[in-house]
């Protein structure tokens, strides 16, 4: 029964490629909380998922020679390789296979790079002989970028991967990300000023979603708790209603303000100064929130 659940898994993965890391991650999690189940054959070896899928794997690496591993495998096969199910012993094998086939085509090309994305790293910092096949591998990579006859779009995707390792996996800041940024900040910024002081009209929430920006919420939360709170009056409910506002209407979530409020006194925390150093209509802000069951008391 198990087999079969996992062939299910991994034909499934082999379909969609985008979900790799999430199969991969479902056969790690079977892998750590399922027991061994008996063998089928009197005095067999107990039957795990990584011996499951062993087999799976050897079957789908018996290609004939100069025939190319089934490209849908590839990605998966380097996921299950970053969840420790596969040995180094198979990623060499995949490597070998890659390494002993001249003129790859340009989707397997695009599949490599995809995946070491994945799993170049801990290629690099596992054994000495995965670090040599990487070092090999990448000599190619590095001929494919600089062929002018290949695909634009694919010699910036090998410049990507190739620029990525020489950076020691650390991906290089996006420019236009950091323009997008800046933007959003100023844009912020000019907002909120218009809407404590009541000159605005616009509805925060759309203001907000028009962004298009989800990871940027917290931040927005954190200026609107700064600049509330710099105001003389402090205008502290008009703070509190933008944050509820945002709240009722799925703008924000939970998690959304509570690190908002985390990065409004990360200022604080960071020189070691007593929290009693922040603005007392702080605490009424986080209360009136806890109250409205924007947050939870455990968060704070």
């Amino acid at each position: 029964m198990l087999k079969e659940v996992m062939t299910v898994i991994f034909n499934k993965a082999v379909e969609d490629t985008a979900s790799c890391p999430m199969y991969s991650k479902l056969l790690s999690d079977l892998n750590e909380k399922l027991p061994p189940l008996p063998s089928e054959q009197p005095g067999g070896t107990d039957i795990t998922v990584k011996t499951i899928l062993l087999n799976i794997f050897q079957d789908c690496l018996k290609v004939p020679d100069g025939q190319f591993i089934p490209l849908g495998n590839i990605p998966f096969l380097f996921e299950l390789y970053k969840q420790k199910l596969i040995s180094d012993g198979f990623s060499q094998t995949i490597i070998f296979h890659f390494l002993g086939i001249s003129g790859l085509p340009f989707c397997d090309v695009e599949s490599l790079c995809h995946s070491l994305k994945t799993i170049g790293k801990q290629m690099d910092e596992s054994s000495n002989i995965l670090r040599l096949l990487n070092d090999k591998l990448f000599s190619i990579l590095n001929e494919f970028c600089s062929n002018t006859f290949h695909p634009p779009h694919l010699r910036s995707m090998l410049c990507d991967v190739l620029k990525l390792r020489a950076n020691n996996w650390i991906p290089m800041p996006d420019p236009a990300h950091e323009r997008n940024v800046s933007l959003h900040r100023v844009v912020v910024s000019f907002f909120l000023e218009k809407y404590f002081s009541g000159s605005y009209s616009i509805d925060a929430s759309k203001f907000v979603n028009d962004l298009e920006s989800p990871d940027f919420h917290p931040y927005v939360v954190t200026e609107a708790i700064s600049m509330g709170l710099s105001k003389s009056p402090p205008c502290v409910e008009a703070v509190v209603d933008f944050l509820k506002d945002m709240f009722t209407k799925s703008t924000f979530s939970s998690k959304d303000i509570v690190q908002g409020c985390f990065m409004f006194i990360s200022p604080v925390d960071a020189i070691a100064l007593d929290l009693s150093e922040l603005p007392k209509e702080f605490g009424s802000i986080i209360g009136e929130l806890i109250l409205a069951g924007c947050i939870d008391f455990k968060a704070v």
